[in-house]
Order: structure tokens, then C-alpha cells, then sequence
């Protein structure tokens, strides 16, 4: 039978991995909440995994964002105006 003390040691092993990832994951511009979970499921793996992947800049991190939420980049509908492709108010 399991020792229940290795499995508390296991699950404290997870967690930590998970809040590992999480700041790992908002020190570079990722989403820490994604990587929290991602954590829990694959622990050190995860750790790994974070540390390998690249920064984001602050712009791509804003740009994923609206990108998520469906929204169009300011820059674009700016320049979609002056080509003539939408109205003023945003609309076809």
C-alpha cells in the first residue's frame, strides 16, 4: 500500500510546480493562469516546458489578447479607413 506522506509529498510537488509555472509564466508576458494548470497536469514537464518557451513583448502580449476576444487591431481598421474597405463607423 501507497505511504500516504509520499502522496501529500507528491501533491505538494505538483502544486509547487504549478505556482512555478505561473510566475515563471507572468514574468514573461504569458498567460500564468494557462500555465498554472498546465502545472498541475504535467508538473515538472510543465516547468520545463515555460522555461524554454520565449518572452512576449508587451505588444504581442496585447495583441493575443484582442486577438482572444475577437477584437480588431486599432491599427488595421485605421488603415482598412483610409483604404476605403470600411466606413467611418466600423461597419462594411
Amino acid at each position: 500500500m501507497i505511504d500516504t506522506t509520499y502522496i501529500i509529498y507528491v501533491i505538494i510537488g505538483w502544486v509547487c510546480s504549478a505556482c512555478l509555472c505561473a510566475y515563471i509564466a507572468s514574468q514573461k508576458n504569458r498567460d500564468n493562469i494557462g500555465w498554472f494548470f498546465c502545472g498541475l497536469v504535467f508538473g515538472i514537464f510543465a516547468v520545463i516546458a515555460i522555461v524554454a518557451v520565449p518572452s512576449l513583448s508587451k505588444e504581442e502580449r496585447k495583441q493575443r489578447e484582442r486577438d482572444a476576444m475577437g477584437e480588431e487591431d486599432p491599427e488595421l481598421e485605421e488603415w482598412k479607413r483610409k483604404m476605403g474597405t470600411i466606413g467611418p463607423q466600423g461597419g462594411q
